[in-house]
């Protein structure tokens, strides 16, 4: 069907983009981490605000165009659920601490010839699968449920809530709060200085092409298209299940997503002349990536998103959950870096 190429050939263009970020702009979530944590620098850190900047403020032009309504994004139509935000956040973040590896990164890796990533791939598409639709989807639907938002019920986003109250179109408050994101970090004279705000501004220009792009498909199809852009939990496990079985209800957004960005990291890797298959590690290592990946794709899917999938795709809607599941994140990852220098 033409719409499932569209959102594919969407899918890959901007993942591109995303896994030459990763590997020449060094965008890393866990790496952000690391560097605060270590106390070398907080640039990478910055990257991030400056990624969520640029998509408010795409996502803000396209909802002012006309091109966009915020309403039919799927992280705001369901009832945020703060335990499971949480407690998928932590479960996702400790993963990806002791693993040293996140779903984005690890993907944009393979590209690179390392192996190990390969591993964490498989694993986390996996676990991700079993969580969602497997042994493990009962106990998620019973503790950690996200109920559709109904018609009554206002969209759990802050963008909605503060255009209540003060008036301001939620254009104008996300082009807002997305100037700010994007303008604070270039106070910093050596981050303005380097390459980061730029390869963070593909990020951001990626994650919004993925909003906009589907919505666009969705206004030309007969067909009930999901309104989504980048996460990289359970888009894995979909993309195992569809290579295996060419399963139709996969994400056709996500199918394109996962090999754009191996191919970005594969670019990368060729621009810096730095390809090699590698497989290095000892026994201990292999085992933190196995239980930190397994980690990785149970919490994505509790959590409703990866730290691409809620930590930008999601906040640029300023959606409730988005800012508690990246706080979780990123505090689980400082435990899981913690635990490995205590061993």
């Amino acid at each position: 069907m033409l719409e499932n190429q569209l959102l594919i050939i969407i899918g890959l263009c901007s993942g591109i983009l995303l896994g030459l970020s990763a590997r020449l702009g060094r965008f890393c979530s866990l790496g952000a981490v690391e560097d605060l944590q270590n106390g070398r620098n907080y640039d990478r850190a910055l990257m991030w605000s400056v990624a969520i900047g640029w998509a408010m403020l795409c996502v803000a032009m396209a909802i002012w165009l006309g091109f966009f309504n915020i309403e039919a994004a799927i992280y705001l139509n369901v009832v945020p659920n703060y335990t499971a935000h949480i407690m998928g956040g932590l479960s996702f973040g400790f993963g990806m601490g002791i693993a040293g590896i996140c779903g984005f990164t690890a993907l944009a890796r393979i590209g690179s010839g390392n192996l190990h990533a390969l591993y964490v791939v498989l694993i986390i598409g996996i676990t991700s699968y079993i969580t969602a639709n497997g042994p493990l989807a009962k106990l998620r639907e019973t503790y950690f449920p996200f109920k559709p938002l109904k018609n009554t019920d206002t969209i759990p986003s802050f963008a909605e809530l503060i255009s209540n109250g003060s008036g301001v179109p939620i254009a104008g408050v996300l082009g807002l709060f997305g100037l700010a994101l994007i303008a604070l970090p270039m106070l910093r004279f050596e981050f303005r200085k380097s390459t980061y705000p730029f390869w963070a501004m593909l990020v951001g220009l990626s994650i919004a092409a993925g909003w906009v792009g589907t919505m666009s498909v969705a206004l030309i199809s007969f067909s009930d298209i999901s309104i989504q852009s980048h996460s990289f939990s359970l888009p894995l496990g979909d993309s195992l299940s569809y290579l295996m079985t060419s399963n139709g209800s996969a994400s056709k957004l996500g199918l394109g997503s996962v090999l754009g960005v191996i191919i970005g990291g594969l670019l990368g890797s060729l621009i810096k002349n730095n390809f090699q298959w590698e497989m290095k590690g000892s026994k201990r290592e292999l085992h933190h990536l196995i239980l930190g990946a397994a980690l990785m794709g149970f919490g994505g899917v509790i959590s409703f998103g990866c730290s691409i999938g809620q930590g930008i795709s999601a906040m640029a809607m300023l959606s409730y959950g988005a800012p508690v599941t990246l706080a979780s994140m990123a505090f689980g990852a400082h435990l899981g870096l913690k635990s490995l220098l205590e061993e």
